[in-house]
């Protein structure tokens, strides 16, 4: 207790940084970790298995029809850890990559917005036009699940699939232009030197006081491994992954939103967002 308030500033996961008690908590403690390593140890310690694993799939009528199901697989890309409920108001985080093989993966986090409580995990290597597809897909699944796609890079290839589908709830940020001094709603999250450090120290803060209630072991395992870097920035260390995390955090930033905001979230009719013909739909 003396060194850690002596030499650590009273912060026990600093303390187990610089004087591991076991090989766990050496790699645990590998390098600047970004979230608060004890809590993410327990939350590991307590994961269990999903509800259901597997691949979403549209019902009849494919695209058009209105049914999701899904087709129980044992290394599935989906892991479902509470079934969709009526009640629930669901919100999903997505983060994109280039499908490439031996790239990062794309991952999705689905996270219900009254409790901010995360359900579901997505995570595969796939186009990222099909990316938006699957995200359809589980936003269906997840009783019309508003859908935040990241901006960035391959993330407009996600958005365009979405809109050509007519989702109709697709995440807006509000944008101002300085030039002409006007405010404009832009879809999806766009991940910026301001922006990011807002969503992860928002997630640094729910793994301090929640971390317990991230049911997911390889989420759990991503968020141990992400670290501050030596230019101040923070990322996955080297051989590890941070998409999932970049999906979670996402997911609580924008289903958070209206709580920080104070007002509610604002939601145009599908028709006036993709300029629709109401009588042909397109």
């Amino acid at each position: 207790r003396w060194c850690i308030s002596a030499n650590c500033g009273g912060d026990p996961d600093r303390f187990t940084q610089e004087y591991p008690a076991s090989a766990d908590e050496a790699f645990l403690a590998s390098g600047r970790p970004v979230f608060a390593s004890r809590a993410l140890a327990k939350a590991y310690a307590a994961a269990g298995e999903p509800l259901a694993r597997g691949e979403l799939e549209w019902g009849k009528g494919g695209i058009t029809g209105a049914t999701v199901k899904l087709r129980q697989e044992r290394r599935g890309r989906l892991a479902s850890y509470e079934q969709p409920s009526a009640l629930g108001d669901y919100w999903i985080g997505v983060d994109a990559s280039s499908g490439m093989a031996g790239g990062d993966y794309s991952a999705m986090a689905v996270v219900e917005k009254k409790s901010l409580l995360p359900v579901a995990f997505w995570q595969g290597r796939i186009d990222p036009d099909l990316l938006g597809e699957e995200a359809v897909k589980l936003a269906s699944y997840y009783q019309q699940a508003m859908i935040a796609p990241e901006l960035n890079n391959q993330g407009i290839a996600v958005v365009n699939t979405i809109r050509r589908l007519h989702w109709p709830r697709l995440y807006r940020r509000r944008s101002v232009n300085r030039t002409e001094e006007l405010l404009s709603c832009e879809y999806g999250f766009q991940t910026t030197l301001r922006t990011k450090p807002l969503i992860i120290n928002n997630l640094a803060r729910y793994i301090r006081e929640d971390a317990l209630r991230i049911p997911d072991r390889e989420t759990i395992a991503e968020c141990i491994s992400y670290m501050h870097d030596e230019h101040g920035g923070t990322n996955a260390q080297a051989g590890s992954h941070d998409d999932r995390v970049m999906a979670l955090a996402i997911a609580l930033w924008v289903a958070g939103e209206t709580r920080r905001e104070g007002k509610p979230f604002i939601e145009e009719d599908w028709r006036e967002l993709y300029g629709a013909n109401e009588h042909t739909g397109y």
